[in-house]
């Protein structure tokens, strides 16, 4: 199975074995779609561009034809954001840690993370305020068993986030706006994590025109342009 959608397109699974497509719940278009896998168990979260969250629950085995598209969603519920203002975000990441799922999100200067190992019961943890300018990218990994995030900036603020402590792993970087132009764009407009030469590390893409690559944990001192 793959899930995914678009701006105008609502979440939907194909069977990559029949080529068969069953749409899921009306919520409008979808800004992100991630799997995670609790305990043997596959859902689906995923962001729509108004405001609101859905975790969402796979495509029973063995369904007959008939009953497919009525029988596809065996839990779909909207997460209520407690003390978050839910229109802001609009970056959503996942990370899994042991049998535990973190949903972040992010929009705005305010990242947060919300605890999806009980699906009928997802707790959200208090809000983060992110230095620097509005959030344009978001990503998250596990490191050494902990919940990492990183965001870029608007403004060319780049952070790496310990989730669990809810701190910044490194002081805020402004290389991507560090440029000789001060008038230049300065955007972060992407970030992933990878891995290179076995160790953790994290990509960023700039409007300033360059591609930088960070080490884990900390950002300061081993930036590689």
């Amino acid at each position: 199975m793959v899930g995914g959608g678009g701006d105008h397109q609502d979440f939907a699974q194909w069977d990559l074995e029949t080529g068969t497509v069953v749409e899921g719940a009306d919520g409008g278009g979808v800004s992100s779609a991630r799997a995670v896998t609790l305990g043997g168990r596959t859902l689906f979260v995923t962001g729509y561009t108004g405001p609101a969250i859905a975790v969402q629950s796979p495509a029973k085995d063995g369904l007959d034809e008939e009953d497919e598209h009525d029988s596809f969603w065996t839990e779909t519920d909207e997460l209520e954001f407690d003390g978050i203002d839910d229109a802001a975000l609009g970056h959503f990441a996942l990370a899994t840690v042991k049998d535990q799922a973190f949903l972040i999100a992010a929009g705005e200067r305010v990242l947060a993370a919300c605890d999806l190992s009980d699906p009928d019961a997802p707790e959200w943890a208090e809000p983060i305020t992110v230095p620097g300018g509005d959030i344009a990218c978001l990503d998250a990994t596990v490191v050494n068993g902990r919940a990492v995030a990183a965001t870029g900036g608007g403004d060319g603020t780049f952070c790496i986030w310990d989730m669990a402590d809810r701190r910044l792993l490194a002081e805020p970087n402004t290389a991507h706006g560090a440029g000789p132009h001060p008038d230049a764009p300065s955007e972060v407009f992407a970030v992933r994590f990878a891995e290179f030469n076995a160790r953790p590390v994290a990509i960023t893409c700039g409007r300033d025109g360059t591609l930088r690559v960070w080490n884990l944990p900390s950002t300061g001192n081993d930036q590689r342009s």
